[in-house]
């Protein structure tokens, strides 16, 4: 029986493809033209490396853990009154 060979790519690889990915190459053309071959491999490079998701989440998504601010409010300072907003139990996802 052989084993698959696990393949490792460079921070800079990732970023170079994640950088393609935002020119407007799609995912599928991207696994083609490098031959990745991991179903969410991609994927998960755009999640942890795209301008477009960093940006997102330090300034347009807020977070629970933060009283529902971003986080760029938190650490880079606000030029606005935050308050906090109290999210009604029933909607909360506890099991």
């Amino acid at each position: 029986m052989t084993k698959k060979k696990i393949k490792r790519y460079s921070e800079a690889f990732k970023r170079q493809v994640v950088g393609e990915y935002e020119s407007g190459c799609n995912v599928n053309e991207l696994q083609k033209k490098y031959g990745i071959t991991g179903a969410m491999t991609i994927s998960n490079w755009i999640k942890k490396y795209a301008k477009q998701a960093i940006h997102y989440y330090n300034t347009d998504r807020p977070h629970l853990s933060l009283n529902m601010a971003v986080p760029g409010d938190i650490y880079y300072g606000v030029d606005h009154d935050i308050s906090p907003v109290l999210i009604p139990e029933s909607d909360l996802c506890i099991p």
